[in-house]
């Protein structure tokens, strides 16, 4: 699913959430009946988030169209169901993987608002040299080294350098940084707590992703 959002309202509705139903569809056994629950439970908060941040992200760096919203449908899969899902803010009307973009991701522990450099992206080597030498990473942000895995770090704990170094010189490195918000946590109590929590972890990063894309500037 692709869509662009062009316009943004602060309002939300508030029974579209990361509720338990979201999180419960990761014990739905099968990838039909999973990829079912996904779509009824997890794609309208999806929608209505990544809208918000599309349409924010526009607004904060006066870009003249909102990004591209590419909610995951995990085509490919034939057998085995998602052990998690996402929706990617950014990239070009075909597909998000060839750029920096934001990312709202659900598993069955935590939900995540990131920037994502995943799948190598155009420009991966160029962007991880610019972030070893930018400014220190965000205190209070984690860094989640694969988007495979739910494992995370505290970004303070890092050595910016030798991470990103690595991301530079390993094909297959990759790497999210930003926010988890674990189920039933405060951040995702209500609709507008959690569009609160999400823009300011977009905020804090919208410097970072500005470098980023300036490699991809004719």
């Amino acid at each position: 699913m692709t869509m662009q959002n062009n316009s943004f309202d602060s309002s939300f509705d508030p029974s579209v959430r990361f509720d338990e139903q979201a999180f419960g569809v990761f014990g739905v056994d099968g990838l039909d009946p999973r990829m079912e629950a996904i779509r009824a439970h997890v794609w309208p908060p999806f929608e209505q988030y990544a809208g918000a941040i599309s349409a924010h992200v526009q607004e904060a760096l006066g870009l003249s169209a909102p990004l591209f919203v590419h909610v995951a449908k995990h085509a490919r899969r034939s057998v085995y169901a998602p052990e998690s899902t996402w929706v990617a803010v950014g990239g070009d009307k075909r597909g998000y993987k060839k750029y920096p973009h934001f990312q709202i991701g659900i598993n069955d522990e935590y939900v995540f608002v990131a920037l994502a450099c995943i799948d190598n992206p155009l420009h991966e080597a160029e962007i991880a040299h610019a972030f070893a030498g930018f400014r220190a990473l965000p205190s209070g942000l984690v860094l989640i080294p694969s988007h495979l895995e739910k494992a995370y770090v505290p970004a303070e704990s890092v050595d910016r350098g030798q991470f990103f170094s690595r991301v530079a010189s390993v094909k297959k490195a990759e790497f999210m940084l930003g926010s988890v918000a674990e189920q039933g946590s405060a951040q995702l109590s209500t609709a507008s707590g959690t569009w609160e929590w999400m823009r300011a972890v977009v905020d804090e990063l919208l410097p970072w992703y500005e470098l980023a894309m300036s490699f991809y500037e004719e």
